[in-house]
């Protein structure tokens, strides 16, 4: 969720995030340095942090995404989509870097040795550097994507499309490897003289010469791996909604990280999609999808156990639909979401009923008197202006009663459903509510718990509606052309060109 200029209590500039925080953006990699941490992803994103834990924006001249972050020679270099390459001058200055050959393609990858930092991406592309400031493009003859790159302390290791896997000691010269696997591989890691490479279909691929040979280590999942990092004892890999841990012994065995055990796995990490890992002094921190950051801590008793929790409590389900009554904004979403804001910057989770909690809101609306929330397979859920006595207990112990408005907080759902079909618009005019959705369907009603269906002349899904000089107005359709109008929410008429604006 984002708010911006337009609203009069926001604080004036560009666009900030209201919610998630203290973004939404994809995590594409993270790095630790000596003075700092960062954290790269779509859309620009780069945030830097002194603690893991407080993260803030900073400026780069890209809004492409960023796939790549490391830290070389006291600096950090960030890698990203349409050749972009940048280094840090400073923890809130970036600055673009020179290619002696500018390339449109993708950097995806970047490993640097103590003297050389090489990065890498698309069909192939592979360019070195001294400084991090100045690269110069190197032959390769493989036209493979490279996903990463890792320096072992001897060779540098390349990984990509299609199982493509070469080394090389000076990051210009390079040599294939057969990595027996045809699958993409996403990530490398260099672990206790170990090289690790994940993919997709659960692909987990061991070396113990550097990358100059691999066996296949069978990881428990089919799931596509992203990422992969661990200590001398075990290693961590990420993806696609998977997390799990290898415990390394004279036999591995793997643990699912994701299935909840009172006793061994009490506060698993959040069943999510994760671009990248870190391991900073034994413990994890895990990035990835709508800027979900997940941090972990020891068992005190045990140091084989890990408590996973996240660094907020931002709600991170797609929201579909928003709208403002009395001074009240509302949006809605998965999960039954509902948030509501009186500035637009800060936001509350309201409760829904329990009939609720499995729907998808795809749309709000309604007057300063009643609201209505629509969603898929029927789902309708109303919410009045009302006044209500809350009771709360003050700093010193004592009871405080408070009058809270009821409007966009207290939701009753409509049952039975009046309809199987999606629901998506909502509209009110002169006391009537009409919400459209799937199939043509129309319903309208005076107080938002009793409802009548009608059939608007479409079979289609009418995706929106809205008043307009006195009349509903609901477009959509099989293909999405189709328009109609209303004066009582129960009579249509489709209509093409203008005419119903006249």
């Amino acid at each position: 969720m984002l708010y911006g200029v337009q609203l009069s209590k926001a604080e004036e500039g560009p666009w900030r995030w209201a919610n998630p925080k203290p973004h939404g953006n994809p995590i594409r990699a993270m790095a630790k340095g000596e003075d700092f941490s960062i954290q790269v992803g779509d859309n620009g994103s780069i945030h830097t942090s002194q603690n893991l834990v407080q993260w803030f924006p900073r400026n780069i001249a890209t809004e492409n995404t960023l796939r790549s972050v490391l830290f070389f020679k006291g600096q950090a270099i960030v890698a990203g989509d349409a050749g972009g390459l940048f280094y840090s001058e400073s923890v809130d200055s970036f600055v673009s870097a020179e290619l002696n050959q500018s390339t449109s393609r993708s950097f995806l990858a970047l490993a640097a040795s103590s003297r050389t930092v090489v990065v890498a991406g698309e069909g192939g592309r592979l360019y070195t550097s001294e400084d991090g400031r100045s690269w110069i493009k190197r032959s390769f003859r493989y036209t493979n994507n490279i996903n990463s790159i890792v320096w072992t302390g001897r060779y540098f290791v390349v990984a990509g499309e299609n199982g493509f896997v070469a080394t090389s000691r000076d990051g210009a010269s390079w040599t294939k490897r057969q990595s027996r696997t045809n699958r993409d591989l996403n990530a490398l890691a260099y672990i206790n003289k170990r090289l690790w490479a994940v993919g997709d279909d659960g692909v987990v691929l061991l070396s113990y010469n550097e990358g100059q040979s691999w066996l296949a280590a069978r990881s428990g999942t089919n799931k596509n791996l992203n990422t992969i990092t661990g200590t001398d004892n075990e290693i961590i890999i990420a993806g696609e909604n998977v997390v799990r841990k290898g415990v390394l012994g004279f036999f591995m065995y793997w643990v699912d990280l994701l299935e909840k055990d009172e006793i061994s796995n009490p506060a698993p990490p959040p069943d999510w999609t994760y671009f990248c890992a870190l391991e900073t002094s034994g413990k994890y921190l895990l990035g990835g999808r709508t800027g979900m950051l997940v941090d972990s801590v020891r068992d005190e008793s045990d140091n084989d156990y890990l408590y996973w929790f996240t660094a907020d409590d931002s709600v991170r389900n797609w929201l579909w639909d928003i709208n403002n009554s009395n001074d009240l904004l509302i949006a809605v979403g998965d999960r039954s979401t509902v948030l509501t804001s009186r500035d637009g910057a800060t936001w509350n989770l309201e409760v829904v009923p329990e009939s609720m909690t499995d729907a998808i809101l795809l749309g709000v609306g309604g007057d300063t008197n009643l609201l209505v929330a629509a969603g898929n397979r029927g789902h309708l859920m109303y919410s009045h202006n009302s006044w209500t006595n809350v009771v709360t207990q003050g700093e010193m112990g004592q009871t405080v009663t408070n009058r809270v408005n009821t409007l966009g907080i207290v939701w009753k759902a409509v049952e039975p459903r009046v309809t199987e079909n999606d629901l998506q618009g909502v509209a009110s005019l002169n006391d009537t509510f009409v919400v459209t959705g799937g199939k043509g369907t129309v319903l309208t009603s005076r107080d938002g718990k009793e409802w009548s269906k009608h059939q608007a002349p479409t079979s289609g899904i009418l995706t929106s509606v809205e008043s307009f000089k006195n009349k509903f107005v609901a477009v959509g359709g099989g293909n999405g052309n189709a328009i109609a109008y209303s004066y009582d929410g129960i009579h249509w008429t489709q209509v093409t060109g203008t005419s119903i604006f006249s």
